[in-house]
């Protein structure tokens, strides 16, 4: 199918190439001929790349680009899952660690787009409540809990750069306790658990080989914790060799203890306590550049 309109998202005052890579991404299109209408749309706050997706995501002849890091993109995935979802939509690299790109994206990002080559895969759906109301997200790569989003909310709070990030990690690393769940109704105590259909994340951690986004499952991983000294030594695995999935399945639901951080790709929320959270693979639910 030929696109029609490409709709180019970005963050003008992004500290990476978003602004740039939009506007060569332009260029390029132009240049090998692409005789649509290109849109360079620059967001003004938090959840505006939402609103915008929503407003192109019913027309199926639509491209719709997410210049941006997971973070970004997980804003549009949401603006166009819960407006429609007809359009086609994918993420041009421009973040940190661009996990969804370098598992999912494209080899050759123009050509897919000038000759319309789709494909459909899945994401992964998290219901629960947040201030006491329901609550639901979609995520494009991951959901997790424990030391995830507590360095995701301060690494976005810092905004450091490459090597006071690494310290901040380090030093939170170090720092970090666990979080307790409630999973077939025993308490447990974690570093880290997550739900993941990739195969990697943040750029060097490799999940379980076997990840796809194709398949209709999602990938459990646990770090249980111990002690601070086994959790670091685990981690400094993790790093070197990768962490295997516990389980693999379409559904996991496990239950807070106290109000807990979760990570959907880069965006992190505050859940109730004593609230169930049910995460669920959702099969064939985006259409992205193949």
């Amino acid at each position: 199918m030929k696109f029609h309109t490409v709709v180019i998202i970005y963050n003008p005052n992004s500290t990476g190439p978003s602004k740039h890579n939009a506007e060569s991404l332009k260029e390029d299109l132009l240049e090998r001929g692409f005789d649509g209408d290109i849109q360079l749309v620059g967001t003004k706050f938090a959840g505006h790349a939402e609103e915008i997706t929503a407003q192109h995501a019913s027309n199926e002849s639509t491209l719709i680009l997410s210049s941006s890091g997971d973070g970004g993109y997980n804003e549009v995935v949401n603006g166009y899952i819960q407006s429609g979802a007809a359009a086609t939509i994918a993420v041009l690299p421009s973040g940190n660690a661009n996990d969804h790109a370098v598992t999912v994206g494209t080899d050759d990002f123009i050509s897919s787009i000038l000759t319309g080559n789709m494909r459909r895969i899945d994401c992964i759906s998290v219901e629960s409540t947040v201030e006491g109301k329901p609550w639901k997200r979609y995520a494009h790569s991951y959901a997790g809990f424990g030391m995830t989003p507590s360095v995701g909310k301060l690494l976005t709070y810092k905004r450091p750069g490459v090597l006071l990030e690494k310290w901040y990690v380090l030093k939170h690393v170090l720092s970090f306790h666990h979080v307790t769940l409630i999973i077939d109704g025993r308490r447990r105590k974690f570093t880290n658990l997550i739900a993941a259909i990739i195969p990697k994340m943040s750029k060097v951690v490799k999940l379980d080989e076997d990840a796809s986004v194709t398949d209709g499952n999602m990938e459990i991983y646990i770090t249980k914790y111990v002690s601070r000294l086994k959790v670091i030594l685990t981690l400094i695995g993790i790093g070197l060799s990768g962490v295997a999935s516990e389980s693999r399945t379409k559904s996991y639901t496990v239950r807070t203890v106290r109000p807990i951080l979760i990570q959907l790709d880069g965006e992190v929320t505050r859940i109730d306590a004593d609230a169930d959270i049910t995460m669920r693979c959702e099969s064939d639910r985006i259409q992205t550049l193949a």
